[in-house]
């Protein structure tokens, strides 16, 4: 059941999701709308982990929609500035996640377990 409706959630293909969420996004980053409020919408459970808003709006953005997510949630970008903002937040995601790596592959083991 959809908890704030009290409808039953249906059994949605991935194409409908799509479809839906093409439907219920706002334009711009400031009207980005959280994936529990997009997944009542829809007719998904918004109590999970909204797995299925994220696989759609990946595809949606693999496929040239421009879906994009930001602290606030899921959007359509409607500018070049948003697009870039969104470029950058995940090169920024990238970088810190290089250096976690990076940290973790400068662990020391000895036989017997972690040094440290």
């Amino acid at each position: 059941m959809n908890v704030h409706s009290m409808v039953p959630v249906e059994k949605i293909s991935l194409e409908e999701i799509k479809y839906r969420l093409k439907q219920v996004l706002q334009r711009g980053k400031n009207n980005a709308q959280v994936s529990g409020k997009l997944a009542d919408f829809i007719g998904l459970d918004s109590t999970s982990t909204n797995q299925p808003i994220r696989a759609a709006a990946k595809e949606l953005l693999e496929e040239g929609v421009p879906v994009f997510s930001c602290v606030k949630g899921f959007y359509l970008a409607e500018n070049p500035r948003e697009r870039d903002d969104f470029v950058a937040n995940l090169e920024m995601r990238i970088q810190g996640l290089r250096r976690d790596i990076n940290a973790a592959r400068r662990i020391k083991f000895t036989k017997e377990g972690m040094l440290f």
